[in-house]
């Protein structure tokens, strides 16, 4: 689960407890356990989950810069679709020029050279598709 899932998790419980409604069976175990094992003097954040590893981020600026970085690449993938698929038809370059901070007012602030990047590095957010998260 990672740090971003896990703050989900606390925020949910969080307002669960403040609605006053009924925890699940699961969350209700999880926050005994985690509870028990800071009175026992173990580390809050790693009892909680939210405990960054090497090199992660668990800021609110860093999950945005994430969901922006999803829907720009996004944006790109829908952009490069064919016409009939409904998109524009853009090769990557073009859709790149056209969401770069040059583009599109510079809604996502990030240059072509990053998209490109982010497109050649990462397939996996070459998704045209939305989940609640993002």
């Amino acid at each position: 689960m990672t740090i971003t899932d896990s703050q989900n998790r606390l925020r949910k419980i969080s307002k669960t407890l403040k609605s006053k409604t009924t925890l699940s069976p699961i969350d209700r175990d999880f926050l005994s356990d985690a509870l028990s094992a800071v009175a026992d003097g173990n580390d809050a954040n790693k009892a909680l989950g939210v405990k960054a590893k090497r090199g992660e981020r668990k800021s609110k600026k860093s999950r945005s810069r994430q969901v922006t970085k999803k829907h720009a690449m996004a944006w790109i993938a829908a952009a490069r679709l064919t016409e009939e698929e409904g998109g524009l038809g853009l090769t990557l370059e073009e859709a790149c020029a056209l969401v770069s901070d040059k583009g599109l007012s510079g809604h996502f602030y990030l240059s072509e050279e990053t998209l490109r990047s982010y497109w050649n590095k990462q397939p996996e957010l070459r998704q045209v598709e939305f989940t609640q998260e993002d």
